[in-house]
């Protein structure tokens, strides 16, 4: 704890770093990552239509084409603003290239549940527990749909 210092405190680390991704998009405005490192950020308290702001500000300058692979926000930030077709974009992207990424078909099947696909929906959480039967976000949403 003596090491950490004040970053001990986890409400303390988050707004620092918070405080660090947006000084670094003002000290480098075209920095993609900065952008998208600012929109994870935001994710975490919850501010989730200036995330999609910060999220859209990084892909509009332009990321690498596999980032989606790995990392989830924008998926996070825009079903929560209802961009719902944005994720169902962002989505049919990363499974276009890479077609075992069990988040993706999770937040697409959610996004399609919040559009009325519930067939689609539920096809997606599936294909999720087919890449990885031990997803339990994909379990839990299959349940909380009443699918058998």
């Amino acid at each position: 704890m003596a090491l950490l210092g004040t970053d001990a405190d986890e409400a303390t680390h988050r707004q620092r770093a918070l405080d660090t991704a947006l000084a670094e998009t003002e000290r480098d405005p075209q920095n993609a990552f900065a952008w998208f490192n600012l929109g994870s950020n935001l994710n975490y308290f919850d501010r989730y239509a200036e995330a999609a702001k910060a999220f859209d500000r990084a892909r509009t300058i332009g990321l690498p084409w596999r980032m989606m692979f790995y990392q989830f926000g924008p998926y996070r930030a825009y079903f929560n603003v209802s961009r719902y077709q944005d994720v169902i974009d962002l989505a049919d992207a990363a499974l276009n290239a890479r077609p075992d990424l069990e988040e993706s078909f999770f937040w697409r099947g959610w996004a399609r549940y919040r559009l009325g696909n519930v067939e689609d929906a539920n096809a997606d959480f599936r294909s999720a527990l087919e890449v990885n039967p031990n997803f339990a976000d994909a379990h839990a949403a299959l349940d909380s749909l009443g699918a058998p």
